[in-house]
C-alpha cells in the first residue's frame, strides 16, 4: 500500500513515517524546502519538496 505523509519532518510525522514504514508502506513525504529532513533522513521514503508559490 502507498501513504502520502504531509509535515513528516515534524515530531508527530516522523513517527507516522516510521511507523508506516515499519507495517511495509511505500511513504511518499510532502515537505517544505526549509525543514530540516534529520528524523527521516534514514528512512526508505520517497521526499517531494513542496512549493509554496
Amino acid at each position: 500500500m502507498k501513504a502520502l505523509v504531509t509535515g513528516a519532518t515534524g515530531f508527530i510525522g516522523s513517527h507516522l513515517v516510521g511507523a508506516l514504514v515499519r507495517e511495509g508502506f511505500d511513504v511518499t513525504c510532502l515537505v517544505r524546502s526549509a525543514s530540516s529532513l534529520k528524523y527521516i533522513e534514514d528512512l526508505p521514503v520517497k521526499i517531494v519538496i513542496g512549493d509554496s508559490t
